[in-house]
């Protein structure tokens, strides 16, 4: 959100930052620490919407900007309370892969997504179920997962030794021991494939060890257009993805990706023609696409998806869905013009 503080900043607007760990946050006009509660409990997650409801009694925003599934719940419920109209991005849900998470998931946000004046999505799958639930004309989709990619295009040759990069975080939901038999799989056929896992895990993810296996390298986070660069293939093994930017990152730079099917990689493949291979979920066919990517040899970096899905043109999206919201609100309140805000 840093780049889309600073472009409303230029345009005259207050920024606020409301987070958990905003140490690390800047381009605000100010900002405010939340409790830790990503995957805590019900009293973390109580404790963390007081003081978010604290925060918009006493800032009275014009707007809630909200992100990351348990934000998102916390705040469209905080922003009522506080009588401040709320922008939802959802960048990824629970709905897939099918499971009882999935339907508690969608019963939960059925009842409730309503209550936010606009709702952004970053695939189909996800615009088709909250078109049901929310209100008609509110619910708009962003490019690029909503977050701007922002890579350079790769050299021209692919490295000397074969390299498969997953970049991302060591959760046990990533699916990455499915991603080391497949690799197992296809090094029966290109001896010198590596896989080199670039990534580390966050606070309350469920942890997950790389092998300590000939070919298996990793690495703790680096520069995500350097390792990307630097790779013959990107994989990705996530069943559960709203749209995976560091999938669509290795595309823009011309670097072949090979990944299994979700909910993001669906909405990439019917915006590319090329450079995805979307895998199934069984290991043998996901080695016979990471083995023909490897063999290709070929990158072909897309500046027309850098175009449509880069930074800039992802902060234009979100500005016109904020001032468009903003400016309907004073209308519909006749409200006097202060300076407008985001939070």
């Amino acid at each position: 959100m840093t780049p889309v503080a600073r472009a409303l900043q230029a345009q005259g607007w207050e920024t606020i930052a409301v987070a958990q760990g905003v140490g690390s946050l800047d381009g605000f006009d100010r900002v405010y620490d939340l409790p830790p509660f990503r995957r805590g409990g019900l009293r973390a997650h109580l404790a963390a919407f007081r003081v978010l409801r604290r925060v918009l009694l006493r800032e009275a925003p014009d707007i809630a900007h909200l992100h990351t599934p348990a934000a998102v719940a916390l705040g469209r419920l905080a922003a009522v309370n506080a009588r401040v109209p709320s922008i939802a991005v959802v960048h990824g849900t629970f709905l897939e892969p099918r499971s009882l998470r999935g339907v508690l998931f969608a019963a939960a946000e059925a009842p409730f997504a309503w209550l936010s004046s606009r709702t952004v999505v970053v695939n189909g799958d996800d615009a088709r179920f909250y078109r049901r639930v929310c209100r008609r004309g509110s619910v708009k989709q962003a490019p690029a997962g909503g977050a701007g990619v922002d890579v350079r295009p790769a050299g021209p040759s692919a490295p000397c030794t074969p390299t498969a990069l997953y970049l991302g975080r060591l959760a046990a939901d990533k699916n990455l021991d499915f991603l080391v038999e497949a690799w197992k799989e296809a090094r029966h056929r290109i001896p010198n494939l590596r896989l080199r896992i670039v990534g580390g895990t966050l606070d309350g993810d469920p942890p997950w060890q790389p092998p300590d296996l000939e070919g298996i390298e990793h690495a703790s986070w680096s520069e995500s257009s350097a390792e990307i660069d630097r790779a013959g293939v990107l994989v990705a093994t996530s069943r559960r993805e709203g749209f995976p930017m560091v999938v669509a990152e290795a595309i823009c730079a011309g670097i072949p990706v090979v990944a299994v099917e979700n909910r993001g990689t669906r909405e990439i493949a019917r915006q590319v023609d090329a450079g995805l291979t979307v895998a199934p979920l069984e290991t043998a066919g996901f080695a016979d696409g990471l083995v023909a990517a490897v063999k290709l040899h070929e990158r072909h970096p897309r500046l027309d998806l850098l175009a449509r899905w880069g930074t800039e043109a992802t902060v234009a999206f979100h500005i016109a869905v904020i001032t468009d919201c903003v400016a309907q609100t004073v209308a519909s309140e006749r409200r006097s013009p202060d300076p407008p805000r985001v939070e």
